[in-house]
């Protein structure tokens, strides 16, 4: 739940049942010092040619999953601007599956200007952490890694991923790791 800028987090029975998982680094923070995005201005994903609050929440609720069609997606973290190298934005954001009870079923979903371009992966993740700008066109997205045997409570990890604008969509530069859980939820757009 978000209230007045605070992120509240409910556990019910939350027992992880799978190996001590490795500390994780799921919550918005700097990226990685391995993976840091190379230094340039980004801009404010509120300025004059990102999309309003309104129209991000109807651009996410305009988003279902195939086979469940009553499903809907809400803001889960505040937008993430960068620059799209010839004076426009492009805006990120986490959104979550509505409605969901552990938080797990997110997307990012992206805007280039005022236009809502899309979202990644294609298919739910359980869990994405902080999404950060990585030069013009290109955000750094965190996402948690299950190895063999860990409980959804319990990632045993996180990967960075970034996605780039190819001049149609925001695609991965390089393949996102099998221990990240795509699960076999198809997002689509009513």
């Amino acid at each position: 739940m978000r209230h007045a800028g605070v992120l509240v987090v409910v556990v019910f029975g939350a027992a992880c049942s799978g190996p001590a998982a490795a500390p994780s680094s799921l919550t918005p923070a700097a990226p990685h010092p391995s993976h840091s995005p190379p230094a340039v201005a980004s801009t404010s994903p509120m300025s004059p040619m990102s999309p309003s609050s309104a129209a991000i929440r109807r651009s996410l609720r305009a988003l279902t999953e195939a086979d469940y069609p009553s499903t809907y997606f809400d803001e889960m973290a505040d937008p993430v601007g960068t620059p799209d190298g010839h004076g426009g934005v492009f805006t990120a954001v986490v959104a979550v599956r509505q409605l969901t009870a552990d938080g797990h079923g997110q997307i990012v979903a992206f805007w280039h200007d005022k236009q809502f371009v899309g979202w990644v992966p294609g298919r739910e993740v359980a869990s994405v952490g902080a999404v950060t700008p990585h030069g013009p066109g290109a955000f750094d997205v965190e996402m948690a890694l299950y190895g063999p045997g860990a409980a959804m409570c319990c990632p045993s990890g996180s990967v960075h991923v970034v996605f780039g604008w190819n001049g149609h969509a925001f695609a991965a530069t390089r393949r996102i790791p099998a221990d990240v859980d795509l699960g076999s939820v198809v997002v689509h757009r009513r």
